[in-house]
């Protein structure tokens, strides 16, 4: 999970969240889960 202490200044969110809106604002379909998913995910 992130640590919002980690946060660049002035941000409430991750770089990797950061990150994926852009790419969500430029037209990718991607799809943001959350770290629990993400590992259930990998486990499966």
């Amino acid at each position: 999970m992130a640590d919002p202490a980690r946060f660049a200044v002035g941000t409430s969110v991750s770089g990797e969240h950061r990150k994926a809106r852009e790419l969500l604002d430029r037209g990718h379909e991607i799809e943001m889960i959350g770290e629990t998913d993400f590992l259930e995910w990998l486990s499966s």
